[in-house]
């Protein structure tokens, strides 16, 4: 579910590299059929029906067609993938270092790839090769490629900045995928996971959110996912690439600077004014319920990814990555508000209407209103790293399009995937959370403070 105009640099969710075809491979004819086919793609399978523009491709390696095998099967099929090889993209990033481990320790050899010079955060845990290498060049994840038998390739590479410029999205959350699956595609690649995002889904008016839902992406971020969706579906239809798409929810887990530093820190601010302010009361008396969301931990995400890969049953198919329990805003608020030594007491209801009005009048103000609320944020953060001697990793922010989260339910179905056998190890967040806190708290990214609530 990066940090911009913080003082953390604009944050690649993993790395930027970008798959080409064989060096002196002709690529025009095979984008301008890609790009025609993903301005039809629909929003149902990844390989559904194969279109007429097949017939104008005169690629290399010959046009791979779909087989029966790579369809979904009544008798599911898990391929044995240990001692398989697996690309993994943007390995250095928060969810793509969760999967690096997971499949390592399944006995699976991970060559991780991010940007040249990324800081892998699994270095510590696993002894998985990295290359750098970036997406967004397709000369440069083509040599990814090179010298080496690559079974499958998962593709979390991404740019996950909601205040980033749309270009900048676009260049690495669409263009990027289309690289990496090319790439792919010429390496004979069995299987390719690519993800996107539950974010494409925009504000539905039904709920739960299945794969079916139509996509109406609400911000650049999300268009960019599902532009980069449409690219990949485009190459699987027009080339039969052993495709699967998936779509998690909000993510969260140890080493997320993202959601940390939106969500987790703020517990953390309204203690340092609190006690700046002499105010000694520790119970919070705010509202009860508010928007419902679905999240997901990084480590069920990863496991999803082992469990998938190989799969002749998941090819060609969209899967939702959504725990079992949406929570409400004031039942997160009363977990992460709980290590900070406050009590959250629900005593009013949750404001929809009138919340709903606001925020969708403060998204239509300049970028600049935001910078003056994330400089204050930062500030008051200083204090708070001052007074607990914390590290640098956070930098609390307000983007304009985390507004959208006041305004409606985000419930989505996780029925396909849980078909397919798959359980979730967190099922209910608000363990996961605690859990999650725990780890910042330990490496010194949330203050460890002492309170007693009675």
């Amino acid at each position: 579910m990066a940090t911009a105009k913080s003082k953390s640099a604009k944050k690649t969710a993993a790395g930027n590299s970008t798959p080409a075809s064989k060096p002196g491979a002709k690529k025009a004819p095979v984008r301008k059929t890609a790009d025609a086919a993903a301005k039809t793609v629909k929003a149902k399978t990844p390989a559904a029906k194969k279109t007429a523009a097949k017939k104008s491709v005169s690629r290399k390696p010959a046009a791979r067609k779909a087989t029966p095998a790579e369809q979904p099967q009544a008798a599911p099929l898990a391929l044995e993938t240990t001692r398989k090889t697996v690309l993994v993209t943007g390995a250095a990033g928060f969810v793509g270092s969760h999967i690096v481990e997971k499949l390592q320790r399944e006995g699976m050899t991970v060559i991780a790839t991010d940007t040249p010079g990324a800081r892998p955060a699994f270095e510590r845990s696993c002894d998985a090769e990295f290359v750098g290498a970036d997406i967004t060049r397709p000369e440069s994840i083509a040599k990814v490629f090179q010298n080496r038998k690559i079974d499958f390739v998962v593709h979390v590479a991404a740019l996950y900045d909601l205040g980033a410029p749309e270009d900048q999205l676009m260049r690495v959350n669409r263009d990027g995928v289309e690289n990496v699956c090319l790439a792919a595609l010429d390496a004979h690649v069995s299987h390719v996971i690519v993800f996107s995002t539950a974010d494409v889904y925009g504000l539905p008016r039904t709920m739960p959110v299945t794969e079916d839902t139509p996509p109406n992406p609400l911000n650049a971020y999300s268009k960019s996912k599902w532009e980069g969706e449409k690219k990949a579906m485009a190459i699987a239809q027009v080339h039969g690439l052993p495709l699967t798409v998936l779509r998690p929810t909000v993510v969260y887990g140890p080493r997320s600077r993202y959601i940390a530093s939106v969500f987790f820190s703020v517990p953390g601010l309204v203690r340092s004014m609190s006690d700046r302010l002499g105010i000694e009361d520790d119970v919070l008396y705010a509202f009860a319920g508010g928007a419902t969301i679905n999240w997901v931990h990084a480590r069920d995400l990863a496991r999803a990814v082992h469990f998938l890969l190989g799969r002749s049953d998941a090819r060609g198919r969209i899967f939702n990555v959504a725990d079992d329990y949406p929570v409400t805003l004031s039942e997160l608020f009363s977990v992460i508000f709980l290590p900070f030594g406050f009590e959250w007491k629900s005593v009013v209801p949750f404001p929809r209407r009138a919340v709903s009005r606001i925020a969708r009048m403060a998204m239509t103000l300049p970028p600049a209103s935001f910078d003056k609320i994330t400089e204050f944020m930062q500030d008051e953060w200083d204090r708070v790293k001052e007074r607990y001697g914390l590290s640098d990793d956070l930098q609390p922010r307000l983007d304009k399009d985390l507004l959208s989260f006041l305004i409606g339910d985000r419930i989505y179905d996780n029925s396909k995937l849980k078909e397919l056998g798959f359980t979730f190890r967190y099922p209910d967040p608000r363990k996961g959370f605690s859990d999650a806190i725990k780890w910042y708290q330990k490496n010194k990214w949330l203050p460890r403070i002492e309170k007693t609530v009675y």
